[in-house]
């Protein structure tokens, strides 16, 4: 009785070199191969883009449950997509051909507009040929010095914007800012109350002892 555990089976030959005639096939093959890539990334950006059109056309807070209820992939996905569209050219030959990961890392919130665009200027020169040379420059940046700056810039843009945001507030709905939350409830936005409920609540607000 054989043990086929123990049965070797001989090692597939690769071939030292291509023939011409499949050479030939496989040359045949490639702008179709770069065309299909080329697709693939225009997708990315293309999706970002009508997802963000899309939000821009509803009430806030409605979103991200439309998302999960419409589309075949999660409120993150989108996110993911939006913010690609929003931060990197769609004009790019070779953007247009990265992997979904390289172009994730390329728009992160913690790569500043001017260091984004040179590594992209990059791209385009042939500097940077591989999704993998790529996101190594991407990640020296974020774990570096420049990655910690751009963390402590945005840290304080995002404060500002909340002190923005409560002072908007409480300057719009001033003591009836309870009721208006109330209101939203009732009305099954209750999204949006939650979030108008954050602000008025938040340290940074004007005031937020309200009786709530």
């Amino acid at each position: 009785m054989t043990d086929n555990k123990s049965e070797k089976r001989p090692a597939a030959v690769m071939p030292s070199k291509i023939a011409p005639e499949d050479a030939a096939r496989l040359k045949q093959h490639k702008p179709l191969i770069d065309k299909a890539l080329k697709a693939m990334g225009k997708y990315y950006f293309d999706v970002g883009q009508l997802l963000t059109d899309a939000k821009g056309n509803m009430e806030h807070g409605l979103f991200c449950s439309w998302v999960d209820k419409n589309l075949p992939f999660g409120r993150r996905s989108a996110q993911i997509y939006m913010r690609i569209a929003a931060t990197l050219p769609n004009d790019q030959p070779k953007l247009l051909v990265l992997q979904l990961k390289t172009l994730k890392a390329l728009s992160s919130e913690e790569l500043s507009d001017v260091l984004r665009d040179e590594i992209v200027g990059d791209i385009e020169d042939g500097k940077l040929e591989t999704d993998a040379l790529i996101c190594k420059r991407v990640a020296d940046i974020v774990l570096g010095s420049e990655g910690q700056e751009a963390r402590t810039r945005r840290q304080a843009e995002v404060k500002q914007a909340q002190i923005k945001a409560a002072n908007f507030v409480h300057e719009l709905a001033g003591d009836q800012i309870g009721d208006l939350i109330d209101l939203l409830r009732q009305a099954n936005m209750a999204p949006l109350a939650k979030m108008l409920e954050d602000v008025a609540t938040s340290p940074l607000a004007p005031s937020h002892e309200l009786a709530l």
